[in-house]
């Protein structure tokens, strides 16, 4: 349960901290151009890395804490979205290392004149619809993992209460808004997905910081 937690805790900083390396929130969409300067001008490759790592500690984090839990239905719930789980954090692991990667390299080649502004803009649109699907499917997936590992916890009456709603609210919020976006659902956008992200990102830390208090006070 220590090790769960600490990996709740890392896992979330790590995922922040991606996000704010990239602040993807200023990129200057619609323009190839200038996308790729602004992540040339960016620590693209480390943000990427750092997501990457994060989404992996949530997945070891929260599987950990599901088999743990007490009661046997929230274990079961738990087992049984860990696949769901794995394969959403797979999903985003290949979409970070297409955009953090793939993207970055092209970026610097834009920038340094190793492409001419139409080529560059050609193989930009290859990797934003590469990227754009996979980047769905992983909101979809991840979502719903969450999902199930925060009824799990809600099951388990480990938690208070409180605390596990939180988890089901944003992040089935965050699989439902995921799932309008790769089903190209009319006024769908990424503006709607990113509180529910937020909120079950937090989530995920204070479900660390629960893990280790619950470490703590067995070991007392």
């Amino acid at each position: 349960m220590f090790a769960a937690g600490v990996l709740a805790i890392v896992g979330s900083v790590l995922v922040v901290g991606a996000g704010l390396l990239q602040w993807r929130q200023d990129i200057p969409r619609g323009n190839p151009l200038e996308v790729l300067a602004y992540v040339h001008d960016r620590p693209w490759f480390a943000a990427a890395y750092m997501a990457i790592i994060g989404m992996v500690c949530w997945a070891v984090a929260l599987s950990t804490a599901g088999r743990a839990l007490d009661d046997r239905l929230g274990r079961a719930v738990a087992r049984m979205v860990d696949p769901v789980m794995i394969v959403g954090v797979a999903a985003f692991v290949v979409d970070y290392a297409h955009d953090g990667v793939t993207t970055a390299v092209l970026a610097r080649q834009a920038v340094g004149g190793g492409l001419d502004p139409a080529e560059a803009e050609a193989a930009y649109r290859v990797v934003e619809g590469l990227v754009g699907g996979t980047t769905m499917l992983a909101h979809v997936l991840v979502g719903f993992g969450l999902t199930g590992y925060a009824v799990a916890i809600l099951l388990g009456r480990q938690f208070p209460a409180v605390l596990a709603w939180v988890g089901v609210v944003s992040a089935f919020g965050w699989f439902a808004s995921g799932s309008a976006l790769f089903l190209q659902v009319s006024g769908a956008s990424f503006e709607l997905l990113l509180p529910f992200n937020g909120v079950a990102t937090i989530w995920v830390a204070i479900v660390g910081f629960a893990l280790l208090l619950r470490a703590r006070s067995s070991r007392g």
